[in-house]
């Protein structure tokens, strides 16, 4: 019997408690059994479900679980009686449950409307498309690619290492991870998925036919659709689709004759086509049986979001299909596409719902979920053809970076100071910067759930060297008003000094402020009238003419940065370039950071509290319920309120106005904007005197957990409220206080060069047509990696006509060479970061590490090769040398054909000269994709759910974890879907959970789910997939599984090389839980060789420590099982050495060492008597 567990089956207060021997229909929540019967052959079909599901979701599991169902259109049946679709089966009529809790529902056949007859055709081809690489409607060439599937390791309990592949494996490690010659070329080649006939080669084609649409005599006859198919057989019918089912019928290519031919006839398309081709039947059910044996999350269909699209790929081979340009035309939800949504109405009503209780705020999660990634998706294909010139703008006249744009009730837009709003502030580099702040802001506020004020939807897409903001249109905002009237409610009017203040807006902009610590501040106008704020001078609220009031211009929401602001503003500083712009806020987390010391102080002096209490944890108390959570609980908002009407001198808010040049205040505010300003001041003075050196000291330390890459560094710089600009800052801290800290050094100074990469290759992109843009990227990369000991690349060779329609383009690329290159980027580190990029600092960076942030910030695809080598550079200037005469070549004076002939040699030489040359071609830039910033929130509930389950376990009460843990993943999935990188990141921490439950198995599960979501939507190198990895083996491991534990740690340690390189601190742990393991697996050799490479790394990094110690400790003992006294004797000599170096020759560590040093003395003198007898 299949089963499936569908999200609702874990909703608070389901149970599938199976005593009773009788059930009543008020029992919603109970379990039943359902046997689906089919009046055809196909096979009896079981599952269960809740009595509170309807009808409707009883149709969807039997479509879900058939694949590739012979049947879609049908409605059921029980005892004859026929069930709407959205009855619950609780209330079906003369419903009797007894103690089997069975029920047998039937399906009866209904006729086909156009529709339906689409549907069904198009569920046939979305499943033998499933599998195929470019199937997905992602912009990137293998978007969701996927490598855990393909990893081919055996699964099974207890399982120990048995198969001769496997074995072979194991015993290359550690060398395969280690070695040199490891690549990403060596890494994906054998994960390459290609079409493959078992999947989607049933038939070699299924498309319409040229006969329609269908004339109307045929229409009232009952005709819906003609369909061609070409068979693996090579034969090809014309089938008419009809309300009574699908037949073959008489046309040909050149006759219409829609008639019946033989007897050749089916309500399923799918089993007409079995009767048609036998090789369709066979190779349909091998694809049926693949799939059902693989993982289904690693299959499914991504729809909803954007998966993420690796970097490095194979391109995708490209086949003929009419279906794939017939895609749209055979969607079955057809009416949806002739109409357009109304954006902002869907937005704004989903928001707007009621959320009072938990099965409320469900829907209305899920609801604002689905609809911003909606908008999203269709905001980046607009904005994609709006850079590429297939949309017509609203103001053409205008300059491109003033030019405006409406495409599917989307506003669309360059974020560029197109009216010169920033031209005090640092121009487009100030708009762009605005842009990207506003959306922060934006999400900001969608997280507070708040209903009013309204908020735009907005999406910013950074594509070919362009920000393109996409909004949705405030609605009546492109009508004129009568009278003069305006929308603007709250803000100043553009082009004037007249600032205009709605009162009846003032309790939204209050509550927005407490939330947000801004303090109400005064502000007189040019007419010298003094106004409220609430919001920085920029935000503007407009009314719009469905009666709600939109708060836009979020840019400065939060205070500048007074000390950076001071730096960047004095001009007589020579050291470094002046900063691109002015708009140098901080982040809401230091805000928040910044708030909550200040109130835990206040606390402390004001309620005789001297020894400190996390206030957090008061703020963010949990009270837990029988069945439910409740965060942020009563109690602890009362102690909060309490503490703040106890003492109104209590005061955190912050001017954002401070230091602007056009704040005006009143007169009498004198006293009250110094206050602002001292508290700007101390702001910045915890940002720079505490919350950095601290987060550089966090990650100097030998226990901590060092990023892996730029992406996780930057991650942790905003979780701690500090700024990327702050990398110089952070990268001098470590220069001046560890210097020998190397590595940390490295990751830091690499991510502000790629940084620095991604603006100058920025400002290329957008002066060059997409024609040129693989040929400008090769020149780029070239030119970049030339400080590695590459010859200077030749110029790219572009085709003499696209040069000619492109001129000064062309001229733009080929005026690139690397030292303007280097002396931009240089400059670029110096102005954004103020730190000097030297040439030996450049140097220590790895290349691979280099090419990929790069690609990862511009969103560029390359064709997966071994682009760069370990060679000397001698022996690749020899290797790139071009032969003697090769780029010589004069043509002589001839007939016409010779110079021809001549000038076709001359190109091909040329072309020749520069491949041998150039690293990069532009054939290896195989796609540009779009970088994306979104304002879609955190589900609070799922946040809540996950917190809840911490706190109990912290509390001990495992048993109440356990149902909060199933809570929390339903809700999880139900809200974003199990396709989400929300719930890549949930599965991971649940999975931690239920480790430390032991509920191993549970764990394990979601460990593999985990791994597969991260793999799809964060990328397959991503540094959260390399750490799902590393848990997944250590999971595997304690359920006894060795040889799963062993492949994937030794594929997580593949990826670590790759990104960061082979000198990662946290590698020496993972070498030596991966030689546990292997001791484990009873493979000493191997085990051996894994501890060395970590007492090696930990020497390195760490030199003579305790841990390092322990270590050689640990790899004494190892040499001793494998036979090898003298070398372990060395090995524990040297612990002992460093333990009574470091801790004294009293302590009980440096005692035991001795004491091992002792043991390992006398059996190293036993070996070496026995061998000379």
């Amino acid at each position: 019997m299949s089963t499936i567990d569908l999200p609702t089956s874990s909703l608070p207060g389901s149970s599938g408690d199976p005593s009773g021997t009788e059930m009543s229909h008020s029992d919603v929540d109970v379990s039943v059994d359902i046997d689906v019967i089919f009046p055809d052959h196909t096979q009896t079909l079981s599952f269960s479900l809740l009595l509170s599901n309807t009808i409707h979701d009883v149709r969807q599991v039997i479509l879900e679980l058939m694949l590739a169902p012979p049947h879609t259109c049908f409605h059921l049946e029980y005892k004859r009686e026929k069930l709407h679709s959205f009855l619950e089966i609780g209330q079906i009529p003369h419903l009797k449950l007894s103690k089997t809790r069975k029920i047998v529902l039937e399906v009866v056949l209904d006729p086909y409307t156009e529709r339906e007859s689409k549907y069904h055709i198009y569920t046939l081809l979305e499943f033998l498309s499933r599998k195929l690489p470019s199937s997905s409607t992602s912009p990137g060439i293998r978007a969701g690619f996927c490598i855990f599937p393909s990893l081919n390791i055996p699964s099974g309990e207890n399982l120990q290492i048995k198969s001769s592949s496997s074995l072979e494996e194991i015993n290359k490690i550690p060398e395969n991870i280690v070695t040199q010659s490891l690549s990403y070329t060596n890494l994906l080649k054998k994960f390459e998925t290609s079409p493959n006939p078992s999947n989607n080669g049933c038939f070699r084609s299924l498309a319409l036919s040229g006969w329609n649409p269908v004339p109307a005599e045929f229409v009232i006859q009952g005709h819906l659709l003609y369909l061609t198919v070409l068979t693996i057989e090579g034969k090809t019918y014309n089938i008419t689709s009809h309300v009574s089912g699908f037949y073959v019928n008489n046309c040909t290519s050149t006759k219409f004759d829609p008639s019946p031919c033989d007897d050749l006839q089916s309500h399923s398309l799918v089993l007409l086509l079995e009767q048609l081709s036998p090789l369709f039947k066979e190779r349909l059910h091998l694809s049926l049986n693949d799939y059902k044996s693989g993982d289904a999350i690693a299959q499914a269909s991504i729809t909803g979001t954007l998966p993420q699209a690796p970097w490095i790929t194979f391109p995708v081979p490209h086949r003929a299909d009419l279906s794939r340009t017939q895609k749209s035309e055979l969607f079955p939800y057809i009416e949806n596409q002739g109409n357009l949504r109304d954006w902002n109405e869907e937005i704004q009503s989903t928001r707007e719902m009621d959320h009072e209780d938990v099965q409320d705020r469900v829907l209305r999660e899920r609801l604002t979920v689905k609809t911003l990634q909606d908008f999203t998706d269709m905001a980046v294909e607009g904005a994609i053809d709006m850079v590429n010139g297939n949309i017509p703008s609203l103001n053409p006249l205008e300059p491109t970076a003033s030019q405006m744009f409406v495409h599917n009730n989307i506003f669309f837009s360059y974020g560029r100071d197109s009216v010169g709003i920033f031209s005090t502030k640092g121009g487009d580099s100030a708009a762009y910067s605005a842009v990207g702040k506003d959306i922060l802001a934006i999400r900001l506020l969608n997280q507070f759930d708040l209903s009013n004020p309204s908020l735009l939807g907005t999406c910013v897409v950074d594509y070919a060297g362009h920000r393109v903001v996409a909004q949705t249109i405030v609605p009546g905002i492109f009508k004129q008003l009568e009278n003069g009237s305006s929308h603007l409610i709250y803000g100043k009017v553009e082009g004037e000094s007249d600032f205009r203040f709605d009162e009846s807006f003032e309790g939204e902009l209050s509550r927005i402020s407490d939330l947000l610590h801004i303090k109400k501040h005064f502000f007189v106008d040019g007419k010298e009238k003094s106004f409220p704020l609430y919001t920085s001078m920029d935000a503007k609220a407009l009314k719009g003419s469905d009666g709600r009031t939109y708060l836009m211009d979020l840019y400065s929401l939060f205070p500048l940065d007074a000390q950076f602001l001071e730096v960047i503003s004095d001009e007589k500083n020579e050291e470094f370039p002046a900063y691109p712009h002015k708009l140098v806020h901080v982040r809401p987390e230091l805000v928040q950071l910044f708030y909550e010391m200040k109130l835990q102080a206040f606390v402390n002096a004001n309620h005789n509290a001297p020894k400190k209490k996390n206030l957090n944890d008061s703020l963010k108390s949990v009270e837990l319920e029988g069945n439910g959570i409740k965060l942020s609980s009563e109690k602890g908002k009362n102690n909060v309120n309490k503490v703040r009407n106890d003492n109104a001198r209590f005061d955190c808010g912050f001017n954002p106005d401070c230091f602007r040049s056009d704040y005006i205040f009143p007169p009498d505010n004198k006293e009250l904007y110094d206050k602002d300003i001292e508290n700007s001041y101390a702001l910045s003075q915890y940002l720079h005197a505490e919350v950095i050196p601290n987060f550089v000291k966090s990650l100097s330390e030998p226990s901590s957990f060092l990023p892996i890459d730029g992406v996780a560094l930057c991650r942790a710089m905003h979780r701690s409220g500090i700024n990327i600009r702050y990398l110089g800052e952070i990268a001098n801290i470590i220069l001046q206080k560890s210097p020998n800290n190397v590595i940390l050094l490295k990751l830091v100074t690499s991510e502000i060069f790629i940084r620095s990469i991604k603006h100058v290759f920025r400002n290329f992109l957008a002066v060059v047509p997409q024609v040129l843009r693989s040929h400008l990227l090769s020149h780029l990369l070239n030119n970049l990696f030339t400080v590695y000991g590459y010859v200077e690349p030749t110029k790219p060779l572009i085709n003499e006509n696209i040069a000619n329609l492109f001129f000064q383009a062309t001229q733009v690329i080929y005026s690139i060479n690397s030292t303007s290159l280097y002396s931009s980027i240089k400059k670029e580190a110096s102005s954004r970061f103020r730190f000097n990029l030297t040439d030996d600092l450049l140097h220590s960076l790895n290349p691979i590490c280099i090419l990929r942030g790069t690609c990862l910030r511009l969103g560029i695809q390359i064709s997966c090769k071994d682009y760069f080598s370990n060679k000397s550079d001698d022996k690749i200037c020899e290797e790139h040398a071009v032969p003697n005469g090769s780029t010589k070549f004069t043509g002589k004076k001839g007939n016409k054909k010779k110079r021809n002939l001549g000038k076709s040699q001359n190109t091909t030489n040329r072309q020749v000269e520069s491949e041998q040359i150039n690293i990069f071609r532009p054939k290896d830039i195989l796609n540009l994709m779009p970088v994306i910033k979104t304002c879609i929130p955190y589900s609070g509930l799922a946040q809540e759910s996950l917190e809840a389950c911490k706190a109990c376990l912290l509390q001990g009460n495992k048993e109440l974890c356990y149902n909060l843990l199933n809570e929390s993943l339903s809700l999880h999935e139900q809200i974003y879907g199990v396709l989400h990188t929300e719930v890549a990141r949930a599965y991971c921490q649940l999975a931690m959970i239920y480790h430390q439950l032991e509920k191993k198995e549970e764990a394990v599960e979601l460990a593999r789910k985990a791994v597969i979501v991260c793999e799809r939507f964060l990328g397959f190198d991503s540094s959260e997939t390399s750490l799902a990895y590393m848990n997944l083996s250590l999971y595997e491991f304690s359920q006894k599984n060795e040889m799963q534990a062993v492949m994937h740690m030794q594929h997580a340690l593949k990826l670590w090389y790759l990104v960061f390189g082979p000198d990662h601190p946290n590698t020496i742990n993972s070498f030596t839980n991966l030689s546990l393991m292997l001791h484990g697996s009873e493979k000493f050799i191997q085990s051996q060789k894994c501890l060395q490479i970590a007492v090696d790394l930990s020497d390195k990094i760490f030199g003579k420590t305790t841990p390092t110690a322990s270590l050689y400790l640990q790899l004494a003992q190892l040499m001793v099982l494998n036979k090898d006294s003298r070398s372990a004797l060395h090995a524990v000599r040297v612990a002992y050495d460093i333990l009574k170096e470091t801790l004294g020759p009293d302590h009980q560590n440096t005692k035991e060492a001795e004491h091992w040093l002792s043991e390992f003395t006398a059996l190293a003198v036993n070996q070496e008597r026995q061998s000379r007898t």
